[in-house]
């Protein structure tokens, strides 16, 4: 079993309630008595790739990987040394050779060849949401993920054309239930800065790249290095 990740998005400014209420109802479902945050309401999985067994029975090792997405940057004129690197060592195991054409028609449309390596790149984390409440008093949506952060779906949400010149703001919150190892918050203001406290460091994400510091002890303590349920919950 993964350790769950569980996050709460809670919306502010001058139109939290507004875009909070939009929000539920674009990217939540609900059935029955249940809420449902469903990521393909952000980005969908291709049909293609859903069902599709992981590992794959080729190009199933991490060096694999690394040598397709070689191969489609060399395609595209964007390969790195590194890339070049990767190409020449990569030796084709039994199979490979005659499955490489169906392997690379799959990762130049989608990055990936089965659904576990699409939904760590377009998602952050292996699978859908799930555990997800919602707090009509904080204006928050609350949900679990298997072992990460999905970090995407929050840059999906800051995209999405349904907050343009909204004045989105978001207070982002994020704890694993294994305390003082995955843990952070962010504020997103539009989609131009974000501040992020990750792990015991403070994070800028701007335009102009990124900077780390280490954080006051009071962040620290916010970012939930205590208990996991009684924070991320509050």
């Amino acid at each position: 079993m993964p350790n769950w990740v569980r996050t709460k998005i809670q919306f502010d400014g001058e139109n939290a309630e507004k875009n909070f209420q939009k929000a539920v109802k674009l990217f939540i479902k609900k059935e029955k008595e249940e809420h449902i945050f469903d990521f393909n309401r952000l980005v969908e999985m291709p049909k293609e790739l859903v069902g599709t067994v992981s590992p794959t029975e080729y190009f199933n090792s991490l060096e694999a990987v690394d040598y397709l997405t070689a191969l489609v940057a060399k395609e595209n004129g964007k390969a790195t040394a590194e890339d070049e690197k990767r190409i020449r060592h990569y030796r084709l195991k039994d199979g490979e050779k005659e499955h490489l054409d169906e392997y690379m028609a799959l990762w130049r449309k989608y990055g990936a060849a089965d659904w576990y390596f699409w939904a760590w790149n377009n998602w952050g984390t292996k699978w859908n949401a799930c555990d997800c409440e919602i707090d009509e008093d904080q204006q928050a949506i609350f949900f679990s993920t298997a072992w990460e952060h999905p970090f995407p779906i929050i840059q999906r949400i800051v995209e999405h054309p349904a907050f343009r010149g909204e004045k989105l703001e978001l207070l982002v919150v994020y704890c694993d239930e294994a305390q003082c190892t995955n843990f952070g918050k962010y504020s997103v203001y539009g989609a131009k800065t974000v501040f992020l406290i990750r792990n015991g460091m403070k994070m800028i994400i701007s335009r102009k790249g990124k900077a780390f510091y280490p954080a006051k002890e009071d962040d620290f303590n916010y970012c939930y290095s205590k208990a996991w349920n009684e924070q991320v919950n509050d």
